[in-house]
């Protein structure tokens, strides 16, 4: 692993380390600029596939539009940590 990408993920995990564990409480999009982008995924869809899903949020916003199906992929196992996962996939 070169030393760019190293560094990446140690600032990553920083990131990470410093986010409060909450659950989230609605659908509700952070930025709200993104509502309309989730609300198109998510309309008719069963499932979704998230590469680099971080802390998972967009994908909870999917299960609260009705999705029933998601999976979250992440380099960082800290970041999946977030979400109460440490296998490298978060699968809900």
């Amino acid at each position: 692993m070169d030393l760019f990408y190293q560094t990446y993920i140690a600032r990553e995990d920083q990131i990470y380390q410093s986010m409060p564990r909450r659950k989230p409480i609605s659908g509700q999009v952070d930025p709200p600029e993104l509502e309309f982008g989730v609300d198109w995924l998510c309309h008719g869809a069963h499932s979704v596939l998230d590469f680099g899903c971080g802390n998972g949020s967009l994908l909870f916003a999917c299960a609260y539009r009705g999705v029933e199906r998601l999976v979250g992929s992440a380099p960082m196992p800290i970041s999946l940590g977030q979400c109460g996962k440490t296998d490298g996939v978060a699968r809900h």
